[in-house]
């Protein structure tokens, strides 16, 4: 087997044995902060992912949910489609499933804004929709919006 020549092995031949000691030293106490920064930015992001999970899980929880605009159904009929309850968290739900439950559920309900409030405070801004178009099908009306959305069926003539 060769050997290869160190520079570090070299010089630490032609040094004495208390340089030798010392030269050591250093190089361990050079190991030793790279281990405490390498552990301490560890620490750090452990703490900071900690603290972001506590807040958001912990806090922003919905203690108050508001109806606003017009429309024509009650806040509570709303609140109740909507499927948000106090509680939940205010970072985490899905407006535009929000939205989609609405106006699926709700027919004269053409829009929904959804606004947080933080930390706590909910509010869904509707905007009614009217019947604009009465179409006969098979002796019964169908009533439209001037979108085309199916507001109310099966009324009689």
């Amino acid at each position: 087997m060769k050997k290869t020549n160190n520079p570090n092995t070299s010089r630490n031949n032609q040094l004495s044995g208390d340089e030798r000691i010392v030269n050591r030293t250093n190089q361990r106490r050079k190991k030793n902060k790279r281990k405490q920064m390498i552990t301490r930015v560890v620490l750090l992001v452990i703490f900071l992912c900690a603290g972001i999970t506590l807040a958001l899980t912990m806090f922003f929880n919905i203690s108050e949910i508001t109806v606003t605009g017009d429309t024509a159904y009650s806040s509570e009929e709303v609140i109740a489609k909507s499927e948000v309850n106090i509680g939940d968290n205010l970072i985490f739900i899905s407006k535009s499933k929000i939205n989609e439950k609405i106006s699926t559920e709700l027919p004269y309900v053409d829009s929904v804004k959804i606004k947080r409030h933080l930390p706590t405070k909910l509010e869904l801004v509707i905007t009614k929709t009217e019947a604009v178009y009465a179409v006969a099908v098979n002796g019964y009306y169908v009533l439209l919006n001037e979108n085309g959305k199916v507001l109310e069926k099966d009324l009689e003539y």
